[in-house]
């Protein structure tokens, strides 16, 4: 698998909320690469607002990006 590949070589990963959903022939991943462990939703809440901090606010991948809450449950983990 090259993402497991790419992964043992060190290379570096940027995860959001449903990264692990796509690696259902490596169930590691989640834990191995993520750190997760994912132990369901918490249902209808609690929800979560994202910031972009002063200084990630100058990174032009943040460029544009405003706050933000989510209308989804959070994972448990």
């Amino acid at each position: 698998m090259r993402v497991r590949a790419y992964v043992d070589a060190g290379r570096p990963i940027v995860a959001l909320r449903t990264a692990s959903h796509g690696f259902q022939n490596y169930l590691q991943f989640d834990a191995d690469v993520l750190g997760g462990n994912y132990k369901g939703h918490f249902g209808n809440g609690p929800t979560t607002e994202v910031g972009v901090t002063p200084t990630g606010r100058a990174h032009p991948v943040l460029e544009g990006v405003g706050p933000l809450r989510s209308r989804y449950s959070l994972y448990k983990t």
